[in-house]
């Protein structure tokens, strides 16, 4: 293989791990299990600290089902600045920034997470996944809007 289509390759793969992040960040605020569970392997290794570890994606359908899943929950899920690393043709790794924001219109809040992914993946049968990924908050806002002035409840 010449170095052009070698660079042409991790290019295209990166853009296939792009998509397959983009793909579960959307199907998570289209509130779509199925879709959201497509893009990990099984097993898996998923931390979300607060949320939960789980091995596979289906127990991480179960949580995302009860306390996602709901029409007064309106989220967006933005990755941004991602580092991806292909290690090898079936291995890679990457690091990505997230805003989380959620309207709760039942609890009448407000919240803006920021935070770091760090993805493992792995090309199975022709198609990425993720392996493994790790979600490590770094600040999080929480405002009342019940009232017509916003009431701060949370900043950490």
């Amino acid at each position: 293989m010449s170095e052009h289509n070698s660079k042409i390759d991790i290019l295209f793969n990166i853009h296939l791990i792009t998509q397959l992040k983009h793909t579960y960040l959307n199907a998570c605020d289209q509130k779509d299990s199925e879709t959201m569970k497509s893009v990990f392997s099984n097993p898996c290794s998923i931390d979300y600290g607060q949320i939960g570890t789980f091995t596979n994606p289906d127990d991480l359908a179960k949580i995302f089902q009860d306390i996602g899943c709901h029409e007064y929950m309106k989220e967006t899920h933005h990755a941004h600045n991602p580092i991806i690393t292909i290690l090898n043709q079936s291995l890679a790794t990457g690091t990505w920034g997230l805003t989380y924001t959620l309207i709760n219109t039942k609890d009448k809040t407000h919240t803006i997470l920021q935070g770091t992914y760090e993805d493992e993946y792995q090309k199975q049968d022709d198609h990425w996944k993720i392996t493994q990924s790790i979600f490590k908050p770094s600040s999080q806002l929480q405002f009342d809007i019940s009232k017509d002035i916003l009431k701060i409840l949370l900043v950490g």
